[in-house]
């Protein structure tokens, strides 16, 4: 029997044969199903869409951190018992910049991205650039490793 049998078979079974083919259907494996079922994976989806939502409208400097604060402000609302949830999203708002501004100081972020700092200008250019596209900064050629 195909899935789509067994779907036209729940419905003239009923709702709850409904249910359980619907659930034959699922596409989520099996040890994954008590992660959707839980309260702070969508916590974490929602103040993700927020966030995204944030920077789509605001920009990526302001908006990220509006999305969240807002998201966060509606899940206090809506959601019951929600004082774990926010605890874990206070932590998120300290911790962020401090890791923000820690990968920004080693330059990490720019060697990941092969991308470097002209030293006249200060703006970026490729990795692989020998002339700054910004004020034609001669950069010196790369020495081979021995």
């Amino acid at each position: 029997m195909n899935p789509l049998q067994g779907v036209q078979q729940a419905i003239q079974n009923g709702w709850k044969g409904l249910l359980e083919g619907l659930l034959r259907l699922n596409p989520i494996p099996e040890p994954l199903r008590p992660l959707f079922g839980s309260r702070y994976f969508w916590f974490a989806l929602w103040i993700a869409t927020f966030s995204a939502f944030g920077r789509n409208l605001l920009g990526e400097r302001i908006g990220g951190w509006v999305g969240l604060l807002i998201g966060g402000a509606l899940w206090a609302v809506t959601v019951p018992d929600s004082s774990l949830e926010l605890v874990l999203l206070a932590i998120l708002l300290v911790a962020l910049p401090v890791i923000g501004g820690w990968l920004t100081r080693s330059g990490l972020g720019r060697r990941t991205r092969g991308v470097k700092v002209c030293p006249d200008c200060s703006e970026e250019v490729k990795g692989a650039a020998k002339v700054c596209k910004h004020c034609a900064y001669r950069f010196e050629p790369a020495k081979p490793i021995a």
